[in-house]
């Protein structure tokens, strides 16, 4: 089992990540400063260990360290650390494009509709018995998370051009290979 310890969990996405990690069998712990409820109380119902500091003991058997593209900086002491272990600092988007490399992806981008219209896309083809996996900004009232990551052969995500966190200039959509 891979040990996956996530870096600022309160976005939906980042949740909705965390969980469907959990359900293709990663082991995911959690370190958040800002972790307040609703997203504590998700966390605790779902089974996924979390703190609001970081201790060095967090990183052992840890394979990963997934970011958001906030509350983190090259000088966050999670970040040092798993330099300094050889452990690898990914983005949420990179750990979606790697967990979708083999999917057929539909990425929605624009200036305005992109949450919508992913969620009517993925509404869609799930309507259709085609059961796409997705990544939506929120959890869309049809489903029961914003982030489904089942190996489906098709992908629905909601694409955007920011940078994928404030380690990198790459951009979200990059990852994704629409």
């Amino acid at each position: 089992m891979k040990h996956l310890f996530f870096v600022g969990i309160t976005g939906h996405t980042m949740r909705g990540l965390a969980e469907a990690c959990t359900q293709l069998g990663y082991k995911v712990s959690v370190v958040d400063p800002a972790n307040t409820d609703p997203c504590s109380s998700w966390l605790d119902e779902h089974g996924i260990p979390w703190s609001r500091e970081f201790q060095i003991a967090d990183l052992h058997g840890v394979e990963a360290v997934i970011v958001t593209g906030a509350h983190v900086s090259p000088d966050t002491p999670v970040i040092i650390e798993a330099a300094k272990h050889d452990i690898s600092v990914k983005s949420w988007a990179q750990l979606v494009g790697e967990l979708s490399a083999k999917a057929h992806v539909i990425a929605v981008a624009g200036t305005h509709g992109k949450t919508t219209t992913s969620s009517l896309i993925t509404w869609l083809l799930e309507s259709a018995g085609r059961h796409p996996d997705y990544v939506i900004g929120i959890q869309p009232f049809n489903f029961d998370s914003s982030v489904r990551l089942s190996g489906a052969k098709t992908m629905v995500v909601e694409g955007d051009e920011y940078r994928a966190s404030p380690l990198e200039d790459k951009s979200k959509l990059q990852y994704y290979h629409p």
